[in-house]
Protein backbone atom coordinates (compact mmCIF):
# COMPACT_ATOMS: atom_id res chain seq x y z
CA UNK A 1 0.00 0.00 0.00
CA UNK A 2 1.44 3.36 -1.02
CA UNK A 3 2.19 5.93 1.65
CA UNK A 4 0.55 9.20 0.53
CA UNK A 5 1.81 12.36 2.25
CA UNK A 6 -1.07 14.63 3.21
CA UNK A 7 -0.26 18.32 2.77
CA UNK A 8 -1.41 20.70 5.54
CA UNK A 9 -3.42 22.70 3.00
CA UNK A 10 -5.16 19.56 1.82
CA UNK A 11 -6.04 18.62 5.37
CA UNK A 12 -7.36 22.06 6.31
CA UNK A 13 -9.25 22.38 3.05
CA UNK A 14 -10.88 19.03 3.67
CA UNK A 15 -11.74 19.98 7.26
CA UNK A 16 -13.29 23.29 6.26
CA UNK A 17 -15.43 21.80 3.50
CA UNK A 18 -16.46 18.92 5.76
CA UNK A 19 -17.55 21.32 8.49
CA UNK A 20 -19.40 23.41 5.92
CA UNK A 21 -21.28 20.28 4.86
CA UNK A 22 -22.11 19.36 8.47
CA UNK A 23 -23.27 22.89 9.19
CA UNK A 24 -25.54 22.78 6.15
CA UNK A 25 -27.41 19.91 7.84
CA UNK A 26 -28.08 21.96 10.96
CA UNK A 27 -29.23 25.48 11.55
CA UNK A 28 -26.17 26.82 13.40
CA UNK A 29 -26.38 30.54 14.07
CA UNK A 30 -24.07 33.25 12.81
CA UNK A 31 -22.13 33.49 16.06
CA UNK A 32 -21.06 29.87 15.72
CA UNK A 33 -19.82 30.57 12.19
CA UNK A 34 -17.91 33.61 13.41
CA UNK A 35 -16.30 31.58 16.23
CA UNK A 36 -15.23 28.85 13.83
CA UNK A 37 -13.84 31.39 11.33
CA UNK A 38 -11.89 33.27 14.01
CA UNK A 39 -10.45 30.00 15.32
CA UNK A 40 -9.31 29.12 11.82
CA UNK A 41 -7.73 32.56 11.27
CA UNK A 42 -5.86 32.43 14.59
CA UNK A 43 -4.57 28.98 13.73
CA UNK A 44 -3.35 30.15 10.32
CA UNK A 45 -1.82 33.28 11.83
CA UNK A 46 0.19 31.16 14.28
CA UNK A 47 1.14 28.69 11.55
CA UNK A 48 2.46 31.33 9.15
CA UNK A 49 4.20 33.33 11.86
CA UNK A 50 6.09 30.26 13.08
CA UNK A 51 6.88 29.37 9.47
CA UNK A 52 8.30 32.85 8.90
CA UNK A 53 10.37 32.70 12.10
CA UNK A 54 11.86 29.38 11.04
CA UNK A 55 12.67 30.52 7.51
CA UNK A 56 14.33 33.70 8.80
CA UNK A 57 16.58 31.62 11.03
CA UNK A 58 17.45 29.36 8.10
CA UNK A 59 18.16 32.30 5.83
CA UNK A 60 15.48 31.32 3.34
CA UNK A 61 13.58 34.58 3.77
CA UNK A 62 15.30 37.91 3.15
CA UNK A 63 14.77 40.22 6.18
CA UNK A 64 15.02 43.29 3.93
CA UNK A 65 12.12 42.04 1.79
CA UNK A 66 9.99 41.46 4.87
CA UNK A 67 10.76 44.94 6.16
CA UNK A 68 9.71 46.41 2.81
CA UNK A 69 6.21 45.00 3.25
CA UNK A 70 3.71 47.51 4.56
CA UNK A 71 0.49 47.52 6.50
CA UNK A 72 -2.53 49.78 6.27
CA UNK A 73 -5.13 50.79 8.81
CA UNK A 74 -7.54 47.88 9.47
CA UNK A 75 -10.54 50.19 9.00
CA UNK A 76 -9.33 50.81 5.43
CA UNK A 77 -9.66 47.09 4.71
CA UNK A 78 -13.14 47.05 6.26
CA UNK A 79 -14.23 50.00 4.11
CA UNK A 80 -12.75 48.30 1.05
CA UNK A 81 -14.79 45.12 1.59
CA UNK A 82 -17.89 47.13 2.45
CA UNK A 83 -18.23 47.53 -1.33
CA UNK A 84 -19.49 43.93 -1.42
CA UNK A 85 -19.07 41.99 -4.65
CA UNK A 86 -17.37 44.99 -6.30
CA UNK A 87 -14.44 44.80 -3.89
CA UNK A 88 -11.20 43.42 -5.33
CA UNK A 89 -10.27 40.19 -3.44
CA UNK A 90 -6.86 40.22 -1.80
CA UNK A 91 -4.03 37.74 -2.50
CA UNK A 92 -3.94 34.97 0.10
CA UNK A 93 -1.74 31.95 0.89
CA UNK A 94 -4.99 30.21 1.97
CA UNK A 95 -7.20 31.24 -0.94
CA UNK A 96 -9.04 27.90 -1.31
CA UNK A 97 -9.84 27.75 2.40
CA UNK A 98 -11.15 31.30 2.57
CA UNK A 99 -13.20 30.67 -0.58
CA UNK A 100 -14.89 27.78 1.27
CA UNK A 101 -15.83 30.05 4.17
CA UNK A 102 -17.09 32.69 1.72
CA UNK A 103 -19.23 30.14 -0.11
CA UNK A 104 -20.78 29.05 3.18
CA UNK A 105 -21.44 32.64 4.28
CA UNK A 106 -23.11 33.37 0.94
CA UNK A 107 -25.19 30.18 0.97
CA UNK A 108 -26.45 30.83 4.51
CA UNK A 109 -26.90 34.56 3.82
CA UNK A 110 -24.64 35.57 6.71
CA UNK A 111 -23.51 39.17 7.21
CA UNK A 112 -19.92 38.16 8.01
CA UNK A 113 -17.28 38.84 5.32
CA UNK A 114 -14.55 36.17 5.70
CA UNK A 115 -12.21 37.90 3.23
CA UNK A 116 -12.26 41.15 5.19
CA UNK A 117 -11.37 39.32 8.40
CA UNK A 118 -8.56 37.37 6.72
CA UNK A 119 -7.24 40.55 5.17
CA UNK A 120 -6.99 42.08 8.64
CA UNK A 121 -5.22 38.94 9.85
CA UNK A 122 -2.68 39.10 6.99
CA UNK A 123 -2.19 42.79 7.67
CA UNK A 124 -1.29 41.94 11.27
CA UNK A 125 0.89 39.04 10.11
CA UNK A 126 2.92 41.42 7.95
CA UNK A 127 3.44 43.69 10.96
CA UNK A 128 4.68 40.79 13.12
CA UNK A 129 6.94 39.37 10.40
CA UNK A 130 8.46 42.84 9.90
CA UNK A 131 9.23 42.97 13.62
CA UNK A 132 10.90 39.55 13.41
CA UNK A 133 12.95 40.70 10.41
CA UNK A 134 14.09 43.78 12.31
CA UNK A 135 15.16 41.60 15.27
CA UNK A 136 17.01 39.30 12.89
CA UNK A 137 18.94 42.21 11.35
CA UNK A 138 19.81 43.56 14.80
CA UNK A 139 20.99 40.12 16.07
CA UNK A 140 18.34 40.06 18.78
CA UNK A 141 19.04 37.57 21.65
CA UNK A 142 15.48 36.29 21.20
CA UNK A 143 16.63 34.40 18.09
CA UNK A 144 19.88 32.88 19.46
CA UNK A 145 18.35 29.58 20.55
CA UNK A 146 16.50 29.05 17.27
CA UNK A 147 18.26 26.14 15.54
CA UNK A 148 15.73 24.79 13.04
CA UNK A 149 16.59 22.26 10.36
CA UNK A 150 15.57 22.50 6.74
CA UNK A 151 14.23 18.98 6.58
CA UNK A 152 10.63 19.48 5.62
CA UNK A 153 9.59 19.89 2.01
CA UNK A 154 6.65 21.97 3.23
CA UNK A 155 9.03 24.74 4.21
CA UNK A 156 8.86 25.80 0.58
CA UNK A 157 5.47 27.18 1.55
CA UNK A 158 7.36 30.11 3.03
CA UNK A 159 8.48 31.20 -0.40
CA UNK A 160 4.88 31.14 -1.57
CA UNK A 161 3.91 33.07 1.58
CA UNK A 162 6.39 35.83 0.78
CA UNK A 163 5.09 36.08 -2.79
CA UNK A 164 1.50 36.32 -1.58
CA UNK A 165 2.37 38.94 1.03
CA UNK A 166 4.26 40.98 -1.56
CA UNK A 167 1.17 40.86 -3.77
CA UNK A 168 -0.92 41.75 -0.70
CA UNK A 169 1.20 44.88 -0.26
CA UNK A 170 0.26 46.08 -3.75
CA UNK A 171 -3.37 45.17 -3.14
CA UNK A 172 -3.35 47.11 0.14
CA UNK A 173 -2.01 50.18 -1.63
CA UNK A 174 -4.78 50.02 -4.22
CA UNK A 175 -7.44 49.44 -1.57
CA UNK A 176 -6.14 52.31 0.54
CA UNK A 177 -6.02 54.63 -2.46
CA UNK A 178 -9.55 53.70 -3.56
CA UNK A 179 -10.96 54.19 -0.06
CA UNK A 180 -9.16 57.51 0.25
CA UNK A 181 -10.63 58.63 -3.07
CA UNK A 182 -14.11 57.58 -1.98
CA UNK A 183 -13.74 59.35 1.37
CA UNK A 184 -12.18 62.47 -0.17
CA UNK A 185 -14.18 63.01 -3.35
CA UNK A 186 -13.48 66.75 -3.21
CA UNK A 187 -9.71 66.09 -3.45
CA UNK A 188 -9.90 64.11 -6.70
CA UNK A 189 -7.83 65.71 -9.46
CA UNK A 190 -10.78 65.78 -11.86
CA UNK A 191 -12.98 67.61 -9.33
CA UNK A 192 -10.24 70.10 -8.40
CA UNK A 193 -9.49 70.84 -12.07
CA UNK A 194 -13.18 71.50 -12.71
CA UNK A 195 -13.38 73.88 -9.73
CA UNK A 196 -10.18 75.63 -10.78
CA UNK A 197 -11.39 76.22 -14.32
CA UNK A 198 -14.67 77.69 -13.04
CA UNK A 199 -12.74 80.09 -10.84
CA UNK A 200 -9.64 80.88 -12.90
CA UNK A 201 -11.17 81.10 -16.36
CA UNK A 202 -13.15 84.12 -15.22
CA UNK A 203 -9.87 85.97 -14.64
CA UNK A 204 -7.97 85.05 -17.81
CA UNK A 205 -8.78 85.62 -21.47
CA UNK A 206 -9.76 83.06 -24.07
CA UNK A 207 -6.15 82.40 -25.07
CA UNK A 208 -5.07 81.99 -21.45
CA UNK A 209 -7.99 79.66 -20.77
CA UNK A 210 -7.00 77.50 -23.77
CA UNK A 211 -3.43 77.25 -22.50
CA UNK A 212 -4.60 76.28 -19.01
CA UNK A 213 -6.99 73.76 -20.52
CA UNK A 214 -4.19 72.10 -22.52
CA UNK A 215 -2.01 71.82 -19.41
CA UNK A 216 -4.77 70.47 -17.18
CA UNK A 217 -5.84 67.88 -19.78
CA UNK A 218 -2.25 66.66 -19.87
CA UNK A 219 -2.19 66.49 -16.06
CA UNK A 220 -5.36 64.37 -16.05
CA UNK A 221 -4.11 62.11 -18.86
CA UNK A 222 -0.92 61.35 -16.91
CA UNK A 223 -2.30 60.85 -13.40
CA UNK A 224 -5.95 59.98 -13.97
CA UNK A 225 -9.17 61.47 -12.66
CA UNK A 226 -8.95 59.82 -9.24
CA UNK A 227 -5.49 60.99 -8.22
CA UNK A 228 -5.78 62.92 -4.95
CA UNK A 229 -4.17 66.36 -5.11
CA UNK A 230 -2.80 65.75 -1.63
CA UNK A 231 -0.83 62.75 -2.93
CA UNK A 232 1.36 64.63 -5.42
CA UNK A 233 5.04 64.14 -4.64
CA UNK A 234 8.49 64.60 -6.15
CA UNK A 235 8.20 61.49 -8.33
CA UNK A 236 4.98 62.84 -9.84
CA UNK A 237 6.65 66.16 -10.63
CA UNK A 238 9.52 64.38 -12.40
CA UNK A 239 7.04 62.27 -14.37
CA UNK A 240 5.04 65.36 -15.39
CA UNK A 241 8.12 67.31 -16.43
CA UNK A 242 9.60 64.43 -18.43
CA UNK A 243 6.28 63.93 -20.23
CA UNK A 244 6.24 67.58 -21.28
CA UNK A 245 9.84 67.42 -22.46
CA UNK A 246 8.91 64.53 -24.77
CA UNK A 247 5.88 66.16 -26.40
CA UNK A 248 6.37 66.53 -30.16
CA UNK A 249 6.09 70.05 -31.53
CA UNK A 250 5.28 69.09 -35.14
CA UNK A 251 8.50 70.69 -36.42
CA UNK A 252 11.21 68.63 -38.10
CA UNK A 253 14.95 69.16 -38.18
CA UNK A 254 16.87 67.03 -40.72
CA UNK A 255 13.85 64.75 -40.88
CA UNK A 256 13.72 64.31 -37.09
CA UNK A 257 10.57 65.48 -35.34
CA UNK A 258 11.40 68.03 -32.68
CA UNK A 259 10.05 68.38 -29.16
CA UNK A 260 8.51 71.50 -27.64
CA UNK A 261 10.60 74.63 -27.32
CA UNK A 262 11.74 75.98 -23.97
CA UNK A 263 9.02 78.63 -23.80
CA UNK A 264 6.28 76.06 -24.37
CA UNK A 265 7.69 73.75 -21.70
CA UNK A 266 7.98 76.63 -19.24
CA UNK A 267 4.35 77.59 -20.00
CA UNK A 268 3.13 74.07 -19.20
CA UNK A 269 5.03 74.11 -15.89
CA UNK A 270 3.86 77.62 -15.06
CA UNK A 271 0.19 76.77 -15.69
CA UNK A 272 0.41 73.62 -13.56
CA UNK A 273 2.19 75.60 -10.83
CA UNK A 274 -0.65 78.14 -10.83
CA UNK A 275 -3.16 75.30 -10.43
CA UNK A 276 -1.43 74.00 -7.31
CA UNK A 277 -0.99 77.53 -6.01
CA UNK A 278 -4.75 77.96 -6.32
CA UNK A 279 -5.25 74.75 -4.31
CA UNK A 280 -3.19 76.33 -1.52
CA UNK A 281 -4.80 79.77 -1.52
CA UNK A 282 -8.48 79.14 -2.30
CA UNK A 283 -9.81 75.76 -1.11
CA UNK A 284 -6.66 75.28 1.06
CA UNK A 285 -6.43 71.58 0.20
CA UNK A 286 -2.63 71.49 0.26
CA UNK A 287 0.10 73.34 2.16
CA UNK A 288 2.98 73.31 -0.29
CA UNK A 289 3.25 73.58 -4.06
CA UNK A 290 4.92 70.44 -5.52
CA UNK A 291 6.01 72.43 -8.59
CA UNK A 292 7.56 75.30 -6.68
CA UNK A 293 10.97 76.10 -8.15
CA UNK A 294 10.59 73.58 -10.99
CA UNK A 295 11.58 75.05 -14.35
CA UNK A 296 13.85 74.52 -17.33
CA UNK A 297 16.52 76.70 -18.84
CA UNK A 298 18.67 76.53 -21.93
CA UNK A 299 21.89 78.38 -22.56
CA UNK A 300 21.50 81.50 -24.64
CA UNK A 301 23.23 79.95 -27.65
CA UNK A 302 20.67 77.11 -27.76
CA UNK A 303 17.58 79.33 -27.62
CA UNK A 304 15.66 80.13 -30.78
CA UNK A 305 14.72 83.82 -31.07
CA UNK A 306 11.84 85.03 -33.19
CA UNK A 307 12.90 87.69 -35.67
CA UNK A 308 11.03 90.54 -37.36
CA UNK A 309 10.20 90.66 -41.05
CA UNK A 310 12.47 92.73 -43.29
CA UNK A 311 11.07 95.47 -45.58
CA UNK A 312 11.32 93.31 -48.69
CA UNK A 313 9.52 90.45 -46.92
CA UNK A 314 6.79 92.80 -45.69
CA UNK A 315 6.18 93.98 -49.26
CA UNK A 316 5.86 90.37 -50.45
CA UNK A 317 3.44 89.56 -47.62
CA UNK A 318 1.05 92.48 -48.11
CA UNK A 319 1.01 92.04 -51.91
CA UNK A 320 0.76 88.24 -51.86
CA UNK A 321 -1.96 86.80 -54.08
CA UNK A 322 -3.24 83.24 -53.93
CA UNK A 323 -3.20 81.76 -57.43
CA UNK A 324 -3.80 78.07 -56.82
CA UNK A 325 -7.43 76.99 -56.45
CA UNK A 326 -6.49 74.51 -53.73
CA UNK A 327 -4.38 76.85 -51.60
CA UNK A 328 -6.24 78.15 -48.52
CA UNK A 329 -9.43 77.09 -50.30
CA UNK A 330 -11.73 77.35 -47.27
CA UNK A 331 -10.12 80.41 -45.69
CA UNK A 332 -9.48 82.75 -48.64
CA UNK A 333 -10.64 85.98 -46.99
CA UNK A 334 -8.81 85.27 -43.77
CA UNK A 335 -5.66 84.29 -45.68
CA UNK A 336 -5.76 87.60 -47.56
CA UNK A 337 -6.27 89.90 -44.58
CA UNK A 338 -4.73 88.31 -41.46
CA UNK A 339 -1.07 89.16 -42.10
CA UNK A 340 -1.91 92.67 -43.36
CA UNK A 341 -3.98 93.40 -40.24
CA UNK A 342 -1.21 92.01 -37.99
CA UNK A 343 1.50 94.14 -39.66
CA UNK A 344 -0.50 97.37 -39.35
CA UNK A 345 -2.00 96.82 -35.87
CA UNK A 346 0.27 94.40 -33.99
CA UNK A 347 -2.76 92.24 -33.14
CA UNK A 348 -2.37 88.60 -32.17
CA UNK A 349 -3.49 85.75 -34.42
CA UNK A 350 -6.53 84.73 -32.36
CA UNK A 351 -7.48 88.35 -31.67
CA UNK A 352 -7.89 88.86 -35.41
CA UNK A 353 -9.79 85.58 -35.75
CA UNK A 354 -12.25 86.65 -33.04
CA UNK A 355 -13.13 90.04 -34.58
CA UNK A 356 -16.79 90.82 -35.17
CA UNK A 357 -18.22 93.49 -37.45
CA UNK A 358 -19.30 95.47 -34.39
CA UNK A 359 -15.62 95.81 -33.46
CA UNK A 360 -14.97 98.00 -36.53
CA UNK A 361 -15.97 101.53 -35.50
CA UNK A 362 -15.60 105.21 -36.39
CA UNK A 363 -15.24 108.19 -34.04
CA UNK A 364 -13.61 111.64 -34.12
CA UNK A 365 -13.05 111.17 -37.84
CA UNK A 366 -10.96 108.04 -37.21
CA UNK A 367 -11.71 104.41 -38.13
CA UNK A 368 -10.55 102.02 -35.41
CA UNK A 369 -10.78 98.48 -34.08
CA UNK A 370 -12.49 98.22 -30.70
CA UNK A 371 -11.16 95.42 -28.51
CA UNK A 372 -12.45 96.83 -25.21
CA UNK A 373 -14.82 93.88 -24.76
CA UNK A 374 -12.24 91.32 -25.82
CA UNK A 375 -11.44 88.70 -23.17
CA UNK A 376 -7.92 87.98 -24.35
CA UNK A 377 -4.55 86.72 -23.24
CA UNK A 378 -4.10 89.21 -20.39
CA UNK A 379 -5.99 91.86 -18.44
CA UNK A 380 -4.53 94.46 -20.81
CA UNK A 381 -5.79 92.78 -24.00
CA UNK A 382 -8.95 95.00 -24.14
CA UNK A 383 -7.96 98.15 -26.06
CA UNK A 384 -8.64 100.29 -29.13
CA UNK A 385 -6.38 100.39 -32.20
CA UNK A 386 -6.74 103.13 -34.84
CA UNK A 387 -6.83 101.83 -38.40
CA UNK A 388 -3.67 102.49 -40.43
CA UNK A 389 -4.21 104.43 -43.67
CA UNK A 390 -2.43 101.66 -45.63
CA UNK A 391 -4.95 99.13 -44.32
CA UNK A 392 -7.80 101.35 -45.53
CA UNK A 393 -6.11 101.92 -48.91
CA UNK A 394 -5.92 98.17 -49.46
CA UNK A 395 -9.71 97.95 -49.22
CA UNK A 396 -10.22 96.66 -45.71
CA UNK A 397 -13.28 98.85 -45.01
CA UNK A 398 -14.77 97.76 -48.34
CA UNK A 399 -14.39 94.14 -47.19
CA UNK A 400 -16.10 95.04 -43.90
CA UNK A 401 -19.06 96.54 -45.81
CA UNK A 402 -19.34 93.38 -47.92
CA UNK A 403 -19.58 91.22 -44.80
CA UNK A 404 -22.25 93.51 -43.34
CA UNK A 405 -24.32 93.38 -46.52
CA UNK A 406 -24.02 89.59 -46.48
CA UNK A 407 -25.66 89.61 -43.03
CA UNK A 408 -22.59 88.25 -41.25
CA UNK A 409 -21.77 89.06 -37.64
CA UNK A 410 -18.17 87.88 -37.64
CA UNK A 411 -15.44 89.46 -39.76
CA UNK A 412 -14.15 86.04 -40.83
CA UNK A 413 -17.12 83.65 -40.60
CA UNK A 414 -15.27 80.88 -42.46
CA UNK A 415 -13.14 80.20 -39.38
CA UNK A 416 -14.50 77.46 -37.12
CA UNK A 417 -15.00 78.32 -33.47
CA UNK A 418 -16.16 74.97 -32.10
CA UNK A 419 -13.86 72.43 -33.78
CA UNK A 420 -11.43 70.46 -31.61
CA UNK A 421 -8.48 72.30 -33.17
CA UNK A 422 -10.07 75.71 -32.63
CA UNK A 423 -10.83 74.91 -29.01
CA UNK A 424 -7.29 73.67 -28.43
CA UNK A 425 -5.23 76.18 -30.44
CA UNK A 426 -7.67 79.03 -31.03
CA UNK A 427 -9.87 79.99 -34.01
CA UNK A 428 -6.94 81.47 -35.93
CA UNK A 429 -4.84 78.30 -35.92
CA UNK A 430 -5.93 77.26 -39.44
CA UNK A 431 -4.73 80.57 -40.90
CA UNK A 432 -1.56 80.45 -38.81
CA UNK A 433 -0.72 76.99 -40.09
CA UNK A 434 -1.26 78.02 -43.71
CA UNK A 435 0.87 81.15 -43.26
CA UNK A 436 3.71 79.31 -41.53
CA UNK A 437 3.76 76.20 -43.72
CA UNK A 438 2.82 77.57 -47.17
CA UNK A 439 2.99 81.32 -47.57
CA UNK A 440 6.41 81.85 -45.95
CA UNK A 441 7.95 79.29 -48.30
CA UNK A 442 6.31 80.94 -51.34
CA UNK A 443 7.78 84.35 -50.53
CA UNK A 444 11.25 82.81 -50.20
CA UNK A 445 11.66 82.28 -46.44
CA UNK A 446 13.41 78.98 -45.63
CA UNK A 447 12.21 78.13 -42.12
CA UNK A 448 14.70 75.27 -41.76
CA UNK A 449 17.62 77.52 -42.59
CA UNK A 450 16.28 80.08 -40.15
CA UNK A 451 16.03 77.47 -37.39
CA UNK A 452 19.56 76.26 -38.11
CA UNK A 453 20.66 79.85 -37.60
CA UNK A 454 18.80 79.99 -34.26
CA UNK A 455 15.89 82.10 -35.52
CA UNK A 456 12.13 81.54 -35.55
CA UNK A 457 9.99 83.00 -38.31
CA UNK A 458 6.21 82.62 -38.18
CA UNK A 459 2.97 84.59 -38.04
CA UNK A 460 3.90 86.06 -34.65
CA UNK A 461 6.92 87.68 -36.32
CA UNK A 462 4.48 90.34 -37.58
CA UNK A 463 3.93 91.45 -33.99
CA UNK A 464 7.70 91.55 -33.44
CA UNK A 465 7.98 93.65 -36.60
CA UNK A 466 5.52 96.21 -35.23
CA UNK A 467 7.35 96.45 -31.90
CA UNK A 468 10.73 96.81 -33.65
CA UNK A 469 9.42 99.60 -35.86
CA UNK A 470 7.91 101.48 -32.93
CA UNK A 471 11.22 101.21 -31.10
CA UNK A 472 13.12 102.52 -34.12
CA UNK A 473 10.72 105.48 -34.40
CA UNK A 474 11.24 106.29 -30.69
CA UNK A 475 7.60 105.76 -29.71
CA UNK A 476 6.85 106.05 -25.99
CA UNK A 477 6.94 102.61 -24.34
CA UNK A 478 3.68 103.17 -22.45
CA UNK A 479 1.75 103.84 -25.67
CA UNK A 480 3.34 100.82 -27.36
CA UNK A 481 2.20 98.56 -24.52
CA UNK A 482 -1.25 100.12 -24.66
CA UNK A 483 -1.60 99.43 -28.39
CA UNK A 484 -0.26 95.88 -28.13
CA UNK A 485 -2.21 94.96 -24.99
CA UNK A 486 0.88 94.39 -22.87
CA UNK A 487 1.02 94.68 -19.08
CA UNK A 488 2.41 97.95 -17.74
CA UNK A 489 4.62 95.97 -15.32
CA UNK A 490 2.91 97.41 -12.25
CA UNK A 491 4.14 100.91 -13.10
CA UNK A 492 2.93 103.14 -10.25
CA UNK A 493 2.57 106.29 -12.36
CA UNK A 494 0.88 104.78 -15.40
CA UNK A 495 -0.71 101.78 -13.72
CA UNK A 496 -1.81 102.65 -10.20
CA UNK A 497 -2.43 106.39 -10.42
CA UNK A 498 -3.92 106.56 -13.93
CA UNK A 499 -6.32 103.66 -13.39
CA UNK A 500 -7.97 102.54 -16.65
CA UNK A 501 -7.54 105.91 -18.36
CA UNK A 502 -6.35 105.44 -21.95
CA UNK A 503 -4.57 107.66 -24.47
CA UNK A 504 -6.87 109.64 -26.76
CA UNK A 505 -7.62 108.22 -30.20
CA UNK A 506 -5.87 110.95 -32.22
CA UNK A 507 -2.57 110.34 -30.40
CA UNK A 508 -2.82 106.58 -30.97
CA UNK A 509 -3.56 107.26 -34.66
CA UNK A 510 -0.29 109.19 -35.06
CA UNK A 511 1.63 106.34 -33.46
CA UNK A 512 0.04 103.71 -35.72
CA UNK A 513 0.89 105.79 -38.78
CA UNK A 514 4.57 105.61 -37.78
CA UNK A 515 4.53 102.07 -39.18
CA UNK A 516 5.98 103.32 -42.46
CA UNK A 517 6.35 100.17 -44.51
Amino acid sequence: MENHTVQPHQLLNSQVRHLAYINSLFDFDESEFALRLNTFLKERFTYWLNKGRKMLALGVLDPAMLQNLRTIKPEMLCQHYAQGEHAEPHPSPDRALIDAFCDEATTRNLSIEPRALEAKMLNRLIAELSKLAKKHVQYSPDLINDKPKFDDVNDYESINLLNELSAFKNFARRAERNVNVKNNEHLRLQICVAEFTKSKFKEVGKSGAQQYNTTLKLLLSIFGNDKLVTDFCGKDVIKFKNTILNIKSGRKDNGVEQTLGVKSVVKYLSNARQFFEWLIEVPKYIDTNPLKGVSIKLKEKHQKKRRKFEHEEIHKIVTYEIKSKKEAKKIRNAAKWFAIIALYTGMRLNEIASLTLRDIKHAEGIDYIDLTLYNGKSDNAPRIIPMHSKLIERGFLHYVDEMRKAGESRLFPELALTSATAKRDGPGSQVGNWFNDTMLAKIGIDKKAELDAGRLVDFHSARHTVVSRFKYQGVDGYIVKQLLGHEQEKDITWGTYSGREGTKLSVLKKVIESLDY
